[in-house]
């Protein structure tokens, strides 16, 4: 009488290919993960240099209406802000003398895509500025 204990080739063949369909399918999913935070972090260090952008604008109100362009190349993102008036049908036209729109364009290259961020806000047009643009 044979004392059988063990698997056979076969077996042990099928349940390794089993393993490794497994790991392969938790391995890309994982690297799928971490590419996706990547990005993300990516994404928002633009956002925040576009913000950053926007808000120094804001808060140092510029001589000139031409847009102001900024040019990073660590990490590479161009960055267009510019004030704009009020359009005259837009229900905010009585407020056209006190605020202007401040509006800033990102744009920069993740991979095969160009990524693409506008950001909108109001200011508040300063005192001397207004009493210049009624002398002049």
């Amino acid at each position: 009488m044979k004392n059988k204990c063990g698997f056979t080739l076969l077996e042990v063949v099928l349940s390794l290919f089993i393993l490794v369909g497994a790991v392969s399918i938790f391995s890309s999913l994982q690297f799928k993960s971490v590419m996706r935070v990547l990005k993300g972090r990516e994404d928002i260090d633009r956002i925040f240099l576009i913000k950053k952008d926007l808000y120094e604008l804001f808060l140092n109100y510029p001589k000139k209406d031409k847009p102001v362009v900024d040019k990073l190349e660590n990490p590479e993102v161009k960055i267009t802000t510019e004030l704009l008036d009020i359009n005259k049908r837009s229900k905010l036209a009585d407020f056209k003398e006190q605020i202007k729109i401040i509006k800033s364009d990102g744009e920069w290259k993740s991979g095969p895509s160009q990524n693409h961020l506008k950001m909108v806000g109001f200011i508040l047009i300063p005192e001397e500025v207004k009493e210049k643009q009624k002398k002049g």
